[in-house]
């Protein structure tokens, strides 16, 4: 997928629209950042929490409201990269989604972790079929953990 670099911007708008809407937020600040051709959650305190990553990094998730805004035992965090294709174009690298489990007093667990990858054609090799960066496993994939 390739889209012109300012069209990232109206993309990284319509994610912050959906995680406010989804986390009852409507008048809450960015909940997500560009950089670097890459978007993230951000610290969106109070929304927002520091989780570790089933990989072991560390990250920002969002409170969902379940079972309700006073009271959020789920999680949400989220990332996407870009990369130049020219020096207008941007071409989709990989996305992925977390959900997390744990009230706001002790530590979030990663419960799921969605991921997909763009394939790549590497014509030199004479690739005529898609490669992906994780050979081992299909795309989209998931993880779920107990």
């Amino acid at each position: 997928m390739e889209a012109r670099h300012a069209e990232l911007r109206k993309h990284t708008s319509g994610i912050n629209a959906v995680l406010k809407e989804a986390c009852e937020a409507p008048n809450a600040g960015p909940l997500v950042w560009e950089k670097d051709l890459v978007i993230r959650t951000l610290d969106a305190a109070p929304l927002s929490r520091r989780v570790t990553t089933d990989l072991g990094s560390s990250d920002f998730a969002l409170r969902l409201p379940i079972p309700d805004t006073n009271q959020p035992r789920f999680w949400i965090s989220l990332h996407e990269s870009w990369e130049w294709k020219n020096r207008r174009t941007v071409r989709f690298r990989e996305c992925g989604l977390g959900l997390y489990i744990g009230n706001e007093d002790e530590e979030a667990i990663q419960i799921l972790r969605l991921e997909w990858v763009a394939p790549t054609f590497d014509l030199s090799r004479g690739d005529q079929e898609p490669v992906y960066a994780g050979k081992h496993a299909g795309h989209p994939h998931w993880h779920i953990d107990k």
